[in-house]
């Protein structure tokens, strides 16, 4: 009842904040055209009237004094168009498709004769190009998502989309429990956007979702990726997922998917130095995917309702995670990957009257993976792995207000939350701490955390939009508000509140020594928010039947803060000296010899205008053909994650070199290591600092050596030494469109096009403590066992530079979080070739091309890291390269062909050059300890190009008119490719070490129930 209750207060605290509010992007299409006469004068006050079964009531306009008009606010699917005039013979043009966001130019002559006199149009007059938007989306329709063999979820499905990247390759739903990053045309995997119906619900950071959907809910999803209209706030992926709804026809689905390891090939390992590698790959043990769903008419051309629920479960052997016993001893067996997934969906659409119409909709989903590897490690013992168990839901309203044919008011509401957390195994023991070994790419005998994530937004959203056909051509006038409300409550507790790190090439962990222990700050509590606002408005202008200018700007307000907050006492007492403060109101009232530390009550507040231009232009004025071009700003997503990643009640880590005897009982790490750490080494001090006497961050001495490195204090790092540049400016996106697209023939459009894309002001750490100026070239080890020898790169073993730290700054850091100029020398540049072709003629296809090239300046994937300090030289070293996931030659190919004797075959055929590899090599021997440091250019290396090929058969039988069964079989990886997808990429004896690849082939049967 309690969290009922917000719920509530929170949608009508919205309401009431913002009348009508947020942007959204269309998630219906528009029909317009001219109607003229035999002679091609415009006809004025001819009555246009358009039908389809996704329609309650048929929709009637006049034709402006110029002979235009708009029918808008038309749901997905397959409409007739009638036109009648007086003293002319009526025409009805059949079979028009729309999909969200399309605009349909239908341009039709009327002749004289009786209204009685009919003229069927149907088949090659069908528009399937947009002449008038400047971009068209990659729709995935119900023909395309339930026919093209796929792993069932969106990531594998807008995969297919031409010019995007993932960074996973799903073969028949093996990476269906873990979510891909995308890129399309060079965009940051940072920019991209989920939206449900229409309505931007991503998570608090704004960036990812934690909602796993029902792939069968959904009547389409639409990819809008360049040259989006300005009430799309990114640049990049922009997921719009349509669900399906009732009709004033009975209608649903019910379906199962089955596969096990008795379907799948026999696993070929591959090859590394002479030796088949055993422990990579992932197989299916099982998979069973079962939906049903049905819609319908309460009350016909009143009220519709549509229902769905999928239960799918899947469990995998996982060769890359060993068995242990409770000693850390290998036992021969591998871990498990097990997962359970539903989803329930409700949805009602209302017709109040005949101006206004109203949609309400419940998604809910239930996420349990119960081993969850949530790390960069590439082998993660079973016991290491997280439980996840996440339940989640959505809340939406729509209102659809047309209080004239000319005036529409689209306005929506949603709610999202989500229970997103990582627990440590049932069997790991409060002793028992994880030992990470970065040589060989482990984590052993334990998580590295207790998590749990309890993410809330709340957004509105209204649109109005106003069609003026008689001012020297036609307008189409769209402009929108937007409000959301993010909150992201993070808590993190720790076994023991240390870890420990290696660094080897040989060896299993309980027979080394640690190279590094990390001591953490657990247990914390952080809560942050962000409130987003944003204006548009737009012009989309066409001129004599050949011309629209789409001219607009988006304004963007992002405000992120910290609310009061406390964290409790640190776990283990001997480490509180290490973190004394524990309350934000403490760091706020601190002395800083920097100035004051960051305004947690506004941790950042963005406001940004960026401009919308584009213009599309018809040679013929016949709707077949289109040259567009843009010009585009992009703001790139804002949330939580910069408050995040500054509050001084999140997680932080103090970090030691091995100094020998840290640890009482060394020797048996893990769950043997319930013996009482040497507190002594840690000694804390209060030296100076950037925080004062109020820091006291950092103690120890250094007491000799350690590996390649020195024992004692390093660094501490975290959101208590982070804090934000107050003049932090927003990142943003430049884009320029060129292309061409036209109709081929009936039903079918080829196009062609260039992008060029460049992302400014990105931010990145600095330590403010360690300018670049404090760094000494080095070409001998200054310290350790090597201390006098020279560094050598270890692939070329080519003498190499490093840059070693003045004893006066180790230890001290202190990151801001700013604007750097360095990563602004960045270009995308891509040429794309496209071919679709609607169901007809017993065929479909979505085809894409692309070549291209993403360059830059690199920086990780967090950019709040201190890992990436631009202060310390070492990091720069062989900065430039390929950037994010670039790679060269991209193809997307879906066919589907309906053959003789009511066989159907779907290919799905997926060509990716492999990403860059990017060789790192940690280097001890300096004094501020180790640096991890690229050995090679990015690009210089890459994974193997993929080529995937995936068929589906089947057979759809009539049992009765409207009831249809359609069994099935995937053939999933056809040819049992088995490029390489991940390495080991620190250098040791494991570099280049296979630890993925493609999955193998394997089989997957099903059935479907249509009717």
């Amino acid at each position: 009842m309690k969290i009922f209750g917000g719920v509530v207060v929170m949608l009508v605290t919205l309401l009431c904040v913002v009348a009508a509010a947020s942007a959204q992007v269309a998630i219906t299409g528009q029909i317009t055209g001219v109607v003229t006469d035999s002679s091609d004068a415009v006809i004025g006050g001819a009555t246009v009237e358009v039908s389809g079964p996704a329609l309650m009531q048929a929709r009637s306009v006049l034709t402006t004094a110029g002979g235009v008009y708009l029918v808008a606010q038309l749901p997905p699917g397959e409409y007739t168009v009638k036109y009648s005039a007086e003293g002319f013979g009526t025409v009805v043009h059949s079979g028009v498709v729309l999909t969200a966001g399309f605009v349909a130019t239908v341009n039709t002559r009327l002749t004289v004769g009786k209204v009685t006199e009919t003229v069927s149009v149907t088949g090659a007059d069908t528009p399937v190009v947009d002449v008038q938007s400047s971009t068209t989306p990659t729709t995935f329709d119900t023909t395309l998502l339930q026919n093209t063999p796929s792993g069932r979820d969106p990531w594998s499905t807008l995969a297919q989309t031409p010019g995007v990247t993932t960074s996973t390759f799903d073969v028949g739903g093996n990476n269906s429990y873990q979510q891909s990053s995308m890129s399309v045309h060079g965009s940051k995997t940072s920019e991209t956007v989920y939206a449900f119906n229409g309505l931007d619900l991503n998570g608090p950071s704004q960036t990812s979702t934690g909602f796993y959907v029902d792939y069968d809910s959904f009547q389409e999803v639409q990819m809008v990726t360049d040259a989006a209209p300005p009430e799309v706030p990114i640049g990049g992926s922009y997921m719009n997922m349509i669900t399906r709804s009732g009709s004033n026809l009975f209608h649903g689905l019910a379906a199962a998917y089955y596969l096990d390891s008795a379907t799948q090939a026999t696993i070929t390992p591959p090859i590394f130095k002479g030796v088949p590698v055993s422990n990579a790959g992932s197989p299916f043990i099982r998979a069973l995917d079962a939906t049903v769903n049905a819609g319908g008419p309460i009350i016909k051309d009143r009220w519709w309702i549509f229902g769905a629920y999928r239960s799918y479960d899947l469990k995998q052997l996982l060769l890359n995670s060993p068995t242990r016993d409770a000693q850390g001893n290998l036992t021969g067996g591998h871990g498990t990957d097990v997962n359970h997934q539903t989803n329930t969906t409700l949805r009602n659409d209302i017709k109040i009257n005949s101006k206004n119409q109203l949609n309400l909709q419940w998604l809910w989903n239930y996420q349990n993976r119960f081993f969850r590897r949530n790390t960069t490690y590439s082998y993660v013992d079973q016991a290491a792995a997280y439980v996840q168990i996440e339940p989640a839901y959505i809340l939406e309203g729509q209102e659809t207000y047309t209080p004239t044919t000319n005036l529409t008011i689209d306005s929506r509401i949603g709610y999202m939350q989500v229970v997103f957390p990582e627990y440590y195994q049932p069997g790991v023991a409060p002793q028992t701490i994880p030992a990470i070994d970065i040589g060989q790419s482990t984590l052993q005998f334990a998580g590295l955390m207790n998590y749990l994530n309890k993410e809330k937004v709340g957004r509105a959203a209204s649109t109005v939009s106003y069609f003026l056909g008689s001012w020297k051509g036609s307008h189409i006038l769209k402009a929108g508000v937007d409000f959301g409300i993010a909150r992201n409550y993070v808590n993190y507790n720790y076994n023991q509140d240390i870890f420990e790190l290696y660094n080897t090439t040989t060896g299993t962990v309980p027979n080394l020594k640690p190279w590094q222990v990390w001591v953490q700050n657990g247990p914390t509590l952080s809560n942050t928010w962000a409130h987003m606002a944003s204006f548009f408005a737009q012009d989309a202008w066409t001129m004599n039947r050949h011309l629209t200018l789409s001219f607009g700007f988006r304004f963007d307000h992002s405000h992120a803060y910290l609310s009061p907050q406390c964290n409790p006492a640190v776990g283990v007492t001997e480490y509180s000296p290490l973190f004394p403060n524990r309350c934000l109101a403490q760091f706020q009232a601190a002395g800083n010899p920097l100035g004051p530390l960051t305004k947690y009550s506004n941790v950042y507040t963005y406001n940004n205008v960026v401009p919308r231009l584009s213009v599309a232009y018809d040679p013929t004025g016949k709707g077949n053909q289109v040259i567009r071009a843009g010009f585009n700003m992009f703001t790139l997503n804002a949330g939580t994650s910069l408050a995040d990643a500054v509050n001084p009640d999140g997680p932080a880590y103090a970090i030691y070199g091995w100094n020998g005897s840290f640890i009482a009982n060394s020797a048996t790490p893990g769950a043997a290591n319930s013996a009482t750490p040497d507190y002594t080494k840690f000694a804390p001090g209060c030296g100076t600092n950037a925080l004062g006497t109020n820091g006291c961050l950092a103690g120890g001495t250094y007491t000799g050596p350690a590996l390649d490195g020195a024992g004692g204090y390093e660094r501490t790092v975290g959101g208590i030494t982070t804090y934000i540049d107050p003049n932090l400016k927003r990142p943003y996106s430049i884009e320029i469109n060129v292309g061409y697209e036209r109709t081929l023939f009936s039903d079918t459009s080829i196009g062609v096009a260039y992008y060029f894309r460049a992302t400014k002001s990105q931010f990145a750490p600095i330590n403010v403590n360690a300018p670049t100026s404090d760094y000494t070239a080095v070409t001998m080890y200054q310290t350790g066992s090597k201390a006098g020898q020279p560094i050598l790169n270890p692939i070329t073993n080519a003498p190499m530079t490093l840059y070693n730290l003045a004893a006066a700054d180790v230890g001290k850091a202190y990151y801001e979080l700013t604007n750097v100029a360095a990563l602004n020398n960045n270009r995308y540049d891509g040429v794309e070739f496209t071919l679709s072709h609607r169901l007809t003629h017993h065929w479909q296809a979505l085809v894409g091309y692309t070549v291209q090239r993403l360059r830059g300046n690199y920086i990780g994937s967090n950019t709040s890291s201190a890992s990436e300090d631009f202060n310390d030289p070492n990091r720069g070293i062989n900065r430039y390269g390929s950037l994010d996931q670039d790679s060269p030659y991209v193809l997307r190919a879906d066919v589907t062909y309906q053959a003789p004797f009511k066989i159907q075959a779907a290919v799905n055929f997926q060509h990716e050059t492999g990403f860059a590899i990017v060789p790192t090599n940690a280097f001890g021997g300096l004094a501020q300890g180790s640096e991890t440091v690229k050995v090679q250019s990015n690009g210089s290396l890459r994974y193997d190009s993929v080529n995937d090929v995936n068929l589906r058969l089947s057979r759809p039988t009539n049992i009765t008119e409207r009831i249809t069964i359609e069994p099935l079989v995937d053939l999933n990886n056809l040819f049992n490719a088995k490029p390489i997808t991940a390495e080991t990429t620190t250098i040791g004896a494991n570099f280049q070490k296979p630890t993925n690849f493609l999955g193998p082939f394997v089989a997957r049967f099903g059935c479907r129930l249509n009717f």
